[in-house]
């Protein structure tokens, strides 16, 4: 086994009993666990497409440089914000929609 493949299954454990221990806590703790898979669900396929494309422009004959790094990442660090921000408006709207929903049943 590798060490990039015992990376993975060390972090894959890490979230599963990290999952399991936010979800049993019920209330916030919960919706913030689902917030999170969903953001995890969304980003790896987002960065799994952006790998297809954005790999072979870095490597730059077989290998990478410093520069093509550096906007690599940024290309990655923009994708990510724009996409945790998009997850937590609509978490947050949903959450608006929940609460003025249970205030127009109690009045």
């Amino acid at each position: 086994m590798s060490l990039l493949e015992a990376l993975g299954l060390a972090s894959m454990a890490f979230v599963v009993v990290f999952t399991f221990r936010t979800a049993r806590a019920g209330g916030d703790p919960r919706a913030a666990i689902i917030e999170a898979w969903v953001n995890i669900v969304i980003g790896f396929s987002f960065n799994l497409a952006a790998n297809w494309v954005l790999i072979p422009l870095m490597s730059e004959g077989g290998h990478f440089t410093a520069g093509s790094n550096f906007w690599g990442g940024w290309v990655y660090t923009v994708v990510s914000i724009l996409r945790q921000y998009a997850i937590r408006r609509w978490f947050q709207t949903r959450l608006k929609a929940m609460v003025e929903g249970l205030a127009r049943r109690a009045c």
